[in-house]
């Protein structure tokens, strides 16, 4: 409470990251074959609408975001 954290996400075709403040960044790959990411529902920065979404099992969410959203840095697309 009280303190700023910084999220960094950058995806490249099938391989994504994560990095919190200063820490190392966490690397992964989406499952499949599919190098885009396709959003076919509203996307939600620091929560979402538990009436209208419904996340899948496994996912491993077990509460909303409680705080606030002071930036969103420079989104980047590339064809």
């Amino acid at each position: 409470p009280g303190e700023w954290t910084t999220v960094s996400v950058s995806r490249s075709f099938r391989e994504g990251q994560l990095a919190i403040n200063d820490g190392p960044a966490i690397v992964g790959q989406s499952p499949g074959q599919t190098r885009g990411l396709n959003l076919r529902t509203p996307l939600y920065v620091g929560g979402y609408d538990m009436q209208r979404i419904h996340l899948a099992e496994g996912v491993g969410v077990s509460k909303g975001f409680n705080g606030c959203v002071r930036e969103v840095g420079k989104f980047f697309y590339y064809k």
